[in-house]
């Protein structure tokens, strides 16, 4: 996820809209192929035929379209740091949901973390001349769809396929008009074709990774390693393509660091008494 900055960098002569399409629509097909080679029909077939997840798999379809839609645009923007902050929220905007929402009861690390996030957005927001709404709305639809992959487990691929079949319906509709009318990049030039195809690595890839490490890796694990994403992103912002840091976005994101740390080995401290 890191290092898909680059693709989506090069292909800044494609429309957000036009690049997601193609994001989606080789990803479906690619992962399609990948069920019917592991023989995974009947997984598929299972899940269809649970009334409840036939509900739930429309919403994670459109919270992860969204997702990636902002993710592009933010590139495409020159706002990575805001996104990265986005997705450095999440994990404590998670947290916060279970409170709420589920009443689940939290420690008193997690509490700290979670005020220590909301001053950090706090700061974020007051602190910069415009509301960083990309940042904000990444974090919340990365959450939202995190949420719904806890609450309905599903083997990774099979739910991916799900998603991306939902998607690939409109993004093959937005495809074929693009070319029919002459304005579509998929024809311009190879380099640009194989760019786009190419988008499948960086978007069927991570998120059916992240989906089958939920249930397979434990909690501190699966924990330290989503801060890896944001943390390339964060970096690569500044060294790479050299986004404005300011005193403010820095405070912000010292905040968020010292909500995570907190929250990290609030996270293994709990996991190790568990295994004891």
């Amino acid at each position: 996820w890191g290092l898909s900055l680059f693709p989506y960098k090069w292909l800044g002569h494609v429309p957000a809209y036009e690049i997601n399409a193609h994001r989606f629509l080789w990803s479906g097909l690619a992962t399609a192929l990948l069920v019917a080679v592991l023989g995974q029909a009947g997984e598929v077939k299972a899940v269809l035929r649970q009334p409840r997840l036939r509900r739930i798999i429309p919403l994670s379809a459109l919270m992860i379209f969204i997702n990636a839609t902002i993710y592009v645009v933010a590139i495409g923007w020159d706002r990575v740091l805001e996104v990265s902050f986005g997705y450095f929220l999440s994990p404590l905007l998670l947290v916060a949901i279970g409170w709420v929402f589920l009443g689940e009861r939290l420690t008193i690390a997690q509490k700290i973390s979670v005020a220590l996030s909301g001053l950090a957005c706090a700061i974020m927001g007051l602190g910069l001349d415009r509301v960083p709404w990309l940042g904000f709305a990444g974090a919340i639809s990365w959450t939202a769809y995190a949420f719904i992959k806890k609450q309905t487990p599903m083997p990774a691929v099979t739910g991916f396929l799900l998603e991306c079949a939902l998607v690939s319906v409109f993004s093959a509709v937005v495809i074929g008009t693009l070319e029919w009318n002459g304005t579509g990049h998929f024809q311009r030039s190879p380099s640009t074709a194989a760019m786009l195809v190419g988008t499948l690595f960086f978007t069927a890839v991570p998120l059916v990774l992240f989906a089958a490490s939920s249930v397979r890796l434990p909690l501190a694990i699966s924990g330290l390693m989503q801060y890896m994403s944001p943390s390339l992103q964060f970096i690569l912002a500044l060294a790479v393509f050299h986004e404005p840091g300011g005193a403010v976005r820095l405070a912000s994101f010292a905040l968020i660091w010292t909500a995570l740390i907190i929250f990290t080995l609030d996270m293994v401290r709990r996991a190790q008494t568990a295994g004891r």
